[in-house]
């Protein structure tokens, strides 16, 4: 069983410096800062980079706390540029606790105060006072066999403890949480998160897979001092709820909003504006050096890219990606693999940094100012007109922040490289 206690990450993650604007650069893009340069001039960022998600998304600040973003503006706050795949919230009323398809048991759902994006009210599970358990409850019909994250935002407001319990006649992902000290206690099933935010506010998640699927109760327990389920409640002590959310996959992705029924967020599909014949202004397609400074949020074990340079598809392109942990550079043409090196790893919710450079049989990396890691024998592809940030033709998102990605339409010298990335 997994624990994952997020006390910072995903509220700012370590500081450092970020790249921006170095001597020689033709193109540089800063979303913590909000901002772009082409040749020399500084610009907006939304002049040089664009979006299609067709949702509203959220993401976090750097302060913990929340961020709303209409359809088809990039979610760029001053922790990064947040880009994740389609997710769907299958829980109803997600802010609206005192509504159907919400029950609560032993319990009743009160006016909050300003949830975690300091705008709208939050809700009050109160106990009553009878010995009992308290909780609330809503039953969704799922896919049995596959993995589901159920997710709450919380805070302490006389009861410290707390409980998410999945049930569809046997539990299939438990875990209680402390929200004085900010832990997860050991899971009784499936996995667990929890993650800090601004103003006492807590993300808690669990991960599992229902057997059944049908019929499954999604339950938010208030747990008394000692972590007991079934205690005699004084009619006051509470926590604040805010942002239900159940999504299949391994982890919660940032918060979707439902009402009436499930909401989808749409994959974020981010690129460089092209410039001509190319996919952005400044591009050199025979040498050139890329940084990017990034933080993953989750660990994936599949493939998603931080960049790509391609024409519409992964036959032709100058990539960097993650897999398995790993950072790697990838040149392919005409389907071929050219070049596939592991640069370094990255650490969840860490700031890091890589460089790449590339020219025909030069192909280096190297991340955190880690070793060079080089291919002498490459051919490069030809023709390339699309950059996309985080993605590759509409798929492999990155789940996870792009803090800055600066070029030069040289291709400098590994010690460089090494520099850069440090």
């Amino acid at each position: 069983m997994r624990i994952q206690t997020c006390r910072t990450s995903l509220a700012g993650a370590q500081r450092r410096a970020a790249v921006w604007w170095p001597n020689g650069a033709s193109m540089a893009i800063e979303p913590t800062s909000n901002r772009a340069m082409v040749s020399g001039v500084t610009l907006p960022l939304s002049n040089l980079v664009s979006v299609n998600r067709n949702s509203i998304g959220t993401a976090l600040r750097a302060d913990g706390s929340l961020q709303k973003f209409q359809a088809n503006q990039l979610r760029a706050t001053d922790r990064g540029l947040l880009i994740e795949p389609t997710a769907t919230n299958v829980i109803l009323q997600s802010q609206s606790f005192g509504m159907a398809p919400w029950f609560d048991v032993a319990a009743n759902i009160a006016a909050g105060g300003p949830g975690p994006d300091n705008t709208m009210n939050s809700n009050k599970l109160v106990e009553n006072s009878t010995s009992s358990t308290h909780y609330v409850v809503q039953t969704v019909s799922l896919v049995a066999g596959t993995e589901y994250t159920s997710s709450f935002y919380v805070k302490a407001v006389g009861r410290e403890r707390v409980q998410i319990r999945c049930n569809d006649g046997a539990d299939w992902a438990r875990c209680s949480f402390n929200l004085n000290t900010g832990l997860a206690e050991t899971p009784t099933a499936g996995s667990a998160q929890i993650t800090a935010l601004a103003n006492n506010w807590f993300r808690i998640s669990v991960t599992g897979t229902p057997t059944i699927g049908t019929g499954s109760g999604i339950q938010l327990y208030l747990l008394d001092d000692v972590g007991n389920l079934s205690y005699l409640g004084d009619s006051v002590s509470a926590v604040e709820v805010w942002g239900a959310q159940l999504e299949s996959g391994t982890f919660a992705t940032s918060y979707i909003q439902t009402t009436a029924t499930s909401t989808t967020r749409n994959a974020d599909n981010i690129s460089l504006i092209p410039s001509g014949n190319l996919p952005f202004a400044g591009f050199n397609p025979n040498v050139g050096t890329f940084v990017v400074e990034h933080v993953k949020d989750q660990t994936n074990t599949g493939f998603t890219r931080l960049f790509a340079i391609n024409k519409g598809s992964g036959n032709d392109e100058i990539t960097l990606y993650t897999f398995n942990g790993n950072i790697s550079v990838l040149i392919a043409a005409g389907g071929v693999s050219q070049a596939d090196m592991i640069g370094g790893s990255y650490a969840i919710g860490t700031i890091g940094r890589t460089a790449m450079g590339y020219a025909s049989n030069d192909i280096a990396i190297s991340t955190d100012g880690g070793g060079i890691v080089a291919d002498p024998s490459a051919n490069l592809p030809t023709g390339l007109t699309v950059a996309n940030i985080g993605s590759l033709a509409g798929g492999t998102q990155l789940n996870g922040t792009i803090r800055a990605l600066t070029y030069f339409p040289t291709r400098l010298s590994n010690s460089e490289l090494q520099a850069l990335s440090a």
